[in-house]
């Protein structure tokens, strides 16, 4: 439901429709259902991302640090539309958030790397749940370099976490144009989904997904 917003999604309990996502064709809607399978507290604090090179483009969302979790329970990586288990990114991702987060601490966030398919080997487990980067290097400096840059605006030496949550990005020592928050970032994702999917709409269907639990 994270990855396919051309589907409509239903759960139903004892006749009782339990979440109802549907087809998220529109920044607006894709937004929201991010919101609701997410959290409110999630989507309206993290930081859009959206980078790019030759080969690779990496964008989502990085959990503000005032949201850390004591588990790594709120985690989803998508490559190419498949939910995995990476850790390269992994790795690459704990070191952009070194320094802003605290003892064991785990960031959440939701992303997508888009790489060329015959840079990734999917044989390296049953379930397809873990990949390999041929070119891992690369992707490990390509993820962690553009989280740092999006997360820089937290490095704020020994100041006490809840205060480094208000700094102003004129107060921070880096070269950089801050990403957008939660206005912004509504605008910026709405513009890329529209672009995304105005390339679908003529042969899209009207498709929806039915999950029944019982």
């Amino acid at each position: 439901a994270l990855t396919h917003f051309d589907i409509r999604f239903v759960l139903e309990h004892n006749d009782n429709i339990r979440l109802n996502l549907p087809v998220a064709d529109s920044g607006e809607l894709r937004y929201q259902r991010v919101q609701q399978l997410l959290g409110q507290q999630f989507i309206q604090n993290a930081y859009w991302i959206d980078a790019e090179s030759i080969n690779m483009r990496l964008s989502g969302w990085l959990g503000h640090p005032s949201d850390a979790r004591a588990q790594a329970d709120l985690q989803y990586v998508y490559v190419n539309g498949r939910i995995v288990k990476d850790k390269t990114i992994s790795h690459a991702l704990r070191m952009a958030y070194d320094g802003i987060l605290h003892g064991h601490q785990h960031s959440s966030y939701l992303l997508f790397l888009e790489v060329d398919p015959e840079n990734i080997d999917v044989n390296v487990h049953p379930t397809k749940h873990e990949i390999r980067f041929l070119n891992q290097r690369e992707v490990h400096e390509f993820v962690r370099h553009y989280a740092k840059e999006t997360l820089s605006q937290f490095q704020t030496a020994s100041a006490d976490l809840s205060q480094a949550m208000k700094v102003e990005e004129s107060t921070t020592n880096f070269n950089y144009q801050s990403q957008p928050k939660y206005q912004e970032q509504f605008n910026l994702h709405r513009n890329h989904v529209e672009t995304e999917f105005s390339d679908r709409k003529s042969t899209r269907l009207n498709s929806s997904h039915r999950c029944l639990s019982r």
